[in-house]
């Protein structure tokens, strides 16, 4: 078996990827059907004149923006700090990781992350080498080719991935570059030792290494974490967009035909009839019959002329409408029934789906990044109990409704909730700055001068 080989999961999903990332990259013209094959200007025309309103794209952009209308809550040991700025190797921390795979997630249903180690021989310690530093590379759906997972003592066990990357190499003239196909295998061998190969494009071994841990040793598994729309296994979920950008789709198509149309019978048409032949009528006006006030024609004895201008296809117009109403059904952003203002209890509860799905996200997303983390520990050291990273659940902030802070405070008082517990729910119903910790509220509360913000009058009688 070749290294390239794919496996059967991947291949079933590859166009249902293609097709949704093709919608939010703006790139769909080829779905777009042939309106004329014995009419190739025509059919370019059709094609070029459909118009890609992208509410797929729109709805990417709107879910991650809830999620990261907060920033995640990160407690690291100090040997990780770094991967707050930096956690790729390319200059971006944690946050742009996790948002990158966010999105990656929705566009696709999958994505993956490989912890990387620099090459360590056991004589270094790590944690006194600065430029030795792992990091959290994230794969996007279509660069994980194949991968076999076994069940081993009542646990699923990767024994291996293989991960495609083409990578742009920089010739011998110093100046031209060439996309090469490379395969990276990540397995266990027969010893149930952690290796990494790195093969080109002639599928011949590149490279090869034995990944080592902070204190020389091997490690015992795959240090690769799956991240999808459902859960976090080997299986391929379903893309969570796929849905809207069929419909994108079929939106798209139809605004080809609604573009033909207009410029088809939008443009008024002149019909002529006389005695006269064709040759005369040739003869007598060799320039046409130009539109205008001031053009004037004699069309002779019996001549009349009519004017023509059909109505445009509202077919079409009708259908795009249609697809527009289902996408804002199925939960697109930013779109909304035209006129009056919804609330945002109305918009709520219209996302209320699609918001679980996205929760569900987030918390695959937190997973596989803690996951994650825990291997850079085992490369890095320090301590695994200061690892914690949460991103944002609160995709709207809820009203403060006075009853109910009323009744926080009662249960307070009976001992029935913690003041941590009320200002955390105070926080998130923005009666408190969402921005600062409860250490940092309780030092403002408890270091405040009562007398700050009285005038000078006031402090005068007090004292």
């Amino acid at each position: 078996m070749p290294i390239n080989s794919e496996h059967p999961n991947y291949k079933a999903n590859l166009e249902r990827w293609s097709l949704v990332r093709s919608v939010i990259d703006n790139n769909a013209q080829r779905f777009i059907r042939t309106v004329d094959a014995s009419d190739a200007p025509r059919s370019a025309s059709y094609k070029e004149g459909a118009i890609l309103t992208n509410f797929t794209s729109l709805t990417k952009e709107g879910l991650t923006g809830l999620v990261f209308r907060r920033d995640p809550a990160i407690e690291l040991p100090t040997e990780l700090e770094y991967l707050k700025d930096d956690a790729t190797g390319d200059g971006r921390g944690l946050m742009q990781l996790a948002k990158q795979s966010l999105g990656e997630v929705l566009t696709t249903g999958r994505a993956g992350f490989l912890t990387d180690y620099p090459r360590n021989t056991g004589s270094t310690s790590v944690r006194d080498t600065e430029e030795l530093k792992a990091r959290i590379i994230m794969y996007r759906a279509e660069n994980i080719i194949n991968w076999n997972i076994e069940r081993i003592n009542n646990k699923n066990v990767i024994k291996f991935i293989v991960l495609f990357e083409p990578t742009l190499e920089l010739q011998e003239d110093g100046f031209e570059w060439e996309l090469k196909d490379k395969y990276r295998l990540l397995a266990l061998d027969d010893e149930g030792n952690y290796y990494q190969a790195l093969y080109d494009e002639e599928l011949d071994v590149e490279d090869f290494v034995y990944p080592l841990d902070v204190n020389g040793n091997n490690f015992k598994e795959v240090p690769f974490c799956f991240v999808g729309a459902a859960d976090n296994n080997e299986d391929i979920d379903k893309a969570p967009l796929y849905d809207l950008s069929v419909l994108n789709i079929g939106h798209y198509r139809n605004s080809a035909d609604y573009e033909e149309s207009v410029f088809v019978v939008g443009q008024p048409t002149i019909f002529v009839s006389g005695s006269w032949g064709i040759e005369e009528f040739k003869e007598a006006l060799p320039q046409g019959i130009k539109f205008g006030s001031r053009a004037g024609y004699f069309l002779g004895e019996g001549g009349n002329a009519t004017l023509v201008q059909a109505n445009p296809n509202q077919l079409a117009d009708e259908a795009m409408k249609s697809k527009l109403k289902q996408a804002a059904y199925i939960g697109a952003r930013l779109i909304s029934e035209p006129g009056g203002r919804e609330t945002a209890e109305a918009a709520r509860l219209r996302f209320s789906s699609q918001n679980s799905a996205l929760h569900t996200i987030v918390l695959n997303v937190d997973d596989a990044i803690v996951k994650s983390l825990s291997y850079v520990l085992s490369f890095m050291g320090g301590d695994p109990i200061e690892i914690s990273f949460k991103l944002n659940r609160q995709f709207y902030d809820e009203s403060a409704d006075p009853n109910l802070i009323a009744q926080s405070i009662m249960l307070f008082d009976r001992g029935l909730l913690s003041r941590d517990e009320i200002r955390d729910d105070l926080k998130q119903k923005n009666v408190l700055d969402v921005d600062k910790t409860i250490e940092e509220l309780e030092d403002e509360l408890l270091n405040t001068d009562p007398f700050v913000n009285n005038n000078a009058d006031d402090t005068e009688q007090v004292n």
